[in-house]
């Protein structure tokens, strides 16, 4: 964790820069609410739609990439906690990835398409 210092002596503006070691976590089977636990990097498999990823002010600032390794996986949608660029949902293929960063309840996409 570093802080700066304040920029100014008018403004009260400061920095605060957190670095998240990458880490593996479990793979996750595709289910409608899938909670990804220690980590930060998941691997999906299943065939199943995702709607809702567990968020809790434990997760709040927390970002994690999913990775689909099925050939044929489900798509991860907008219809629960997860809010994707323009309201669309996405349809992986194989091996696709997305990231998501939480602010305590709900996940939004941080990876461009």
């Amino acid at each position: 964790l570093y802080s700066s210092p304040i920029a100014s002596a008018t403004l009260d503006v400061s920095q605060v820069i957190v670095l998240q070691s990458a880490r593996r976590g479990v793979a996750i089977a595709a289910a409608a609410t899938i909670a990804p636990r220690d980590g930060n990097f998941f691997e999906i498999t299943g065939t199943t739609d995702i709607q809702n990823v567990t968020g809790s002010t434990e997760y709040a600032g927390k970002a994690i990439t999913l990775m689909w390794s099925n050939a044929t996986p489900g798509d991860l949608g907008t219809g629960g906690n997860v809010r994707l660029a323009g309201g669309v949902t996405f349809s992986p293929v194989q091996w696709d990835c997305m990231t998501l960063a939480c602010n305590g309840v709900t996940w939004f996409e941080g990876s461009p398409r």
